[in-house]
């Protein structure tokens, strides 16, 4: 009996210790807030770090060492006094389908018309990602992620999809 639960414990411990998380915050003033950045932390050509460059790297990294893939994703945003806060947590583990993901993309829209907006960003893009990379897509939502106040009341929302793509 103490051989099977020293053996479970070792699995649980090995299962724990493949997790790699990947997280980003923004921040943009309040009022006068560009609208796009408290959703392109996310993934914005504007910027120069974001969530989508930070998890590519990570996939690009761990490549080195086996398989995996992003397997959650946290999203929340908020304002806080004078700021519009969006926080962004990736949970990365071992590949349950054997591939090696290494790109990571994502599409939203904030603001009016939002839903609509998103939707037609995402739609096709699994298989037009699928076939430039020649590769298995794997996709994250569509999240919609409310922006609240203080109060914890939503003043304004957007939605936002991921996808990762391996071979």
């Amino acid at each position: 009996m103490k051989t099977i639960i020293i053996l479970l414990l070792l699995f649980v411990v090995t299962i724990v210790s493949s997790q790699h998380v990947v997280t980003i915050e923004g921040k943009q003033p309040y009022p006068n807030t560009d609208w796009d950045l408290v959703h392109g932390i996310l993934g914005s050509n504007r910027l120069n770090d974001d969530l989508e460059q930070r998890v590519s790297d990570k996939l690009s990294q761990l490549r080195m060492d086996g398989t995996y893939n992003v397997t959650d994703i946290k999203i929340q945003s908020y304002k806080n006094s004078d700021y519009i806060y969006t926080k962004a947590t990736v949970y990365i583990n071992e590949s349950t389908d054997g591939k090696s993901y290494t790109v990571f993309t994502t599409r939203g829209s904030i603001g009016y018309d939002y839903i609509k907006r998103h939707d037609k960003q995402a739609l096709g893009l699994s298989k037009r990602l699928s076939d430039y990379y020649n590769g298995t897509v794997k996709t994250f939502g569509p999240y919609e992620i409310c922006v609240s106040d203080e109060n914890g009341d939503c003043f304004i929302k957007y939605k936002q999809s991921f996808y990762s793509v391996g071979k």
